[in-house]
């Protein structure tokens, strides 16, 4: 990019190239609509993260059980209730905020060492950069009543992040402020609960519906 002067005396540009590239699939199964299961796996490579640790895999699983479809349930009142009951597990990678070429470090032109010309370097590499992972838990239950005219929600989770992204203050005797390296764990848990409701029934032609959540 050519600098906005009337006489140009200075010019610089930059030119990147980033690849991310990623294999996914998924498994349903549906056993008379009672029980449920979902399997899936991706397998995601970026060309940002170090050269051993370009690669991540990412699998998860979920579980339902649609308990109203059993036997037992017709002891209730025909759609009055409606409980489904599900778990998963799963594995998520993140990259967001990772410069095209810091797993490589970096170099700068233009500096001047003892009047000549210099190339400086300015971030330090790290091959081993990788994948942030982050580890979700979650257990809840979908609750529908009077033939789902009101539908709860709930939810218990737990998500740990590893290997976060983060920068190292290095001491200045190496000329360098800090280096970027997996770093450190995060972790936030907690409950979610959403209610709906359908005030009007569902043919009436004006619809009313409430809803509420919380975390």
């Amino acid at each position: 990019t050519l600098n906005a002067s009337a006489t140009p005396v200075s010019v610089s540009g930059t030119e990147t190239n980033q690849l991310i590239l990623g294999y996914f699939g998924r498994i349903n199964y549906d056993y008379d609509e009672k029980y449920l299961l979902s399997v899936n796996a991706r397998y995601d490579g970026a060309s940002n993260l170090g050269l051993t640790n370009k690669w991540g895999f990412f699998p998860g699983v979920s579980v339902g059980w649609n308990m109203h479809k059993e036997n037992f349930w017709k002891i209730f009142p025909d759609r009055l209730f409606s409980l489904k009951l599900r778990a998963s597990y799963g594995v998520n990678g993140n990259i967001s905020g990772l410069g095209p070429y810091t797993a490589q470090g970096s170099y700068s032109v233009g500096s001047r060492y003892n009047g000549a010309a210099a190339v400086q370097n300015t971030a330090l590499a790290n091959a081993d950069l990788k994948w942030e992972e982050s580890k979700t838990f979650d257990l809840g239950f979908d609750l529908g009543v009077f033939n789902n005219r009101i539908n709860i929600l709930f939810d218990v989770y737990r998500r740990r992040t590893d290997n976060l992204l983060t920068s190292l203050s290095l001491p200045q005797s190496t000329g360098f402020g800090s280096i970027l390296t997996n770093l450190g764990s995060l972790e936030n848990k907690g409950f979610e609960i959403e209610l709906n409701a359908n005030v009007l029934p569902r043919d009436a032609a004006f619809q009313w519906n409430i809803a509420l959540n919380a975390s």
